[in-house]
């Protein structure tokens, strides 16, 4: 049976909705069969009940201009955009895997190994992303899809920016997921940069090695305080039995300052090592 069909038939001509797959505060994505191919796909598009649309069409915007922009294995392939006319929606390819959240859930967390495969998979695409200026802006384990072959895709890039030119995203929301965001994104005028990716991404690898967030969970106030007040050096009792090198790795990635996080780039070269040293060592 297909959810929503009456709704959304009208709206996507060419395509037949199958089921909700998420639904945030701005947009909703649906799986659907594109009816000329009979290919499954995904549609994301802005929630109706939302009050702003201009802004809302604003981060549908951005995530098209990344994908558009950004050619990546693990980038899922943009197929159909509408921009013009409401509804407002993009079509890209449906990623057949599990989000990194449900295998965290199911093994609580991974041997350092499998942690350091992913972990390169990531800084893979933000080292490009990066490279064009681009932030993800939103780097989790929900946004992070796992196919059964071990390949990773990136998700949901409506929080990204492009510093170079100087873009600015007109919101009231977040700009981030508490758990993940970075320091200097907790103010009242965030610093939007390359190095918020680094900090999420260093929260992530965290998460995979401990099956724990590096700081407790409270509330929103109280998780962005720790956030910005926490330091990070505390970090490394939890990681003490772990290679000093991964555990140097990600401390640094949580710096509070965040001209003293690594480099996407520098990253994926140590994270490439760390695999070869696996490797010969096993």
């Amino acid at each position: 049976m297909c959810f929503y069909m009456s709704q959304d038939k009208a709206g996507y001509p060419g395509y037949l909705i199958e089921s909700l797959l998420a639904q945030g505060p701005v947009t909703v994505v649906y799986s659907a069969i594109d009816l000329v191919s009979g290919l499954p796909c995904v549609i994301k598009t802005i929630r109706l009940d939302h009050p702003y649309e201009k802004q809302a069409l604003g981060f549908l915007k951005n995530e098209i201009k990344v994908l558009e922009t950004i050619k990546h294995a693990a980038c899922p392939v943009l197929l159909k955009t509408n921009v013009e006319n409401s509804p407002f929606f993009f079509v890209m390819e449906k990623i057949e895997g599990s989000t990194l959240r449900h295998e965290l859930g199911r093994k609580f967390s991974f041997v350092p190994s499998v942690v350091i495969e992913i972990s390169r998979q990531i800084l893979s695409l933000l080292s490009i992303l990066h490279g064009g200026g681009f932030t993800h802006g939103d780097i989790k384990p929900e946004n992070i899809l796992i196919e059964q072959s071990g390949k990773i895709k990136i998700v949901d890039f409506a929080f990204s920016s492009n510093v170079r030119l100087g873009d600015k995203l007109e919101t009231n929301l977040m700009l981030g997921t508490p758990n993940y965001i970075a320091p200097e994104l907790c103010s009242d005028v965030p610093a939007i940069a390359l190095e918020n990716d680094i900090y999420s991404l260093g929260v992530l690898i965290f998460e995979m090695l401990t099956g724990a967030l590096p700081y407790p969970e409270g509330n929103i106030s109280q998780t962005l305080l720790r956030h910005q007040s926490d330091p990070p050096s505390k970090l490394r009792q939890f990681l003490g039995h772990l290679n000093p090198k991964l555990v140097n790795a990600v401390v640094e990635m949580l710096s509070f300052n965040l001209a003293d996080r690594p480099k996407a780039k520098n990253l994926l070269d140590t994270f490439v090592k760390f695999e070869i040293e696996n490797m010969v060592s096993g």
